[in-house]
């Protein structure tokens, strides 16, 4: 069982916190095809506040990523406000 508490100490003192085995390997396949699809698909209609690149005629250099809530996969997968998620990857 994960430790929560310790998580979110770490999450505190350092500004992020790795859970080990979150996902499982299928789930973690999953939400790989659905970030590449993603990319592939939809970043290049977003407009620039949408889609962080370090040169933008350079698609790898894309670094972040915003409001991708409007895709349904990725919708899909966010937590209700009491922390349940909405699905299960």
């Amino acid at each position: 069982m994960t430790d929560y508490n310790a998580h979110k100490q770490d999450y505190d003192q350092h500004g992020y916190t790795i859970v080990r085995e979150f996902l499982n390997q299928s789930e973690l396949s999953e939400l790989q095809e659905n970030l590449d699809r993603y990319i592939r698909e939809i970043v290049p209609t977003l407009p620039d506040a949408d889609a962080f690149y370090e040169d933008r005629d350079r698609p790898e250099t894309l670094k972040q990523l915003q409001h991708m809530g409007s895709d349904p996969y990725f919708l899909s997968t966010v937590s209700t406000p009491n922390g349940k998620p909405c699905r299960k990857l």
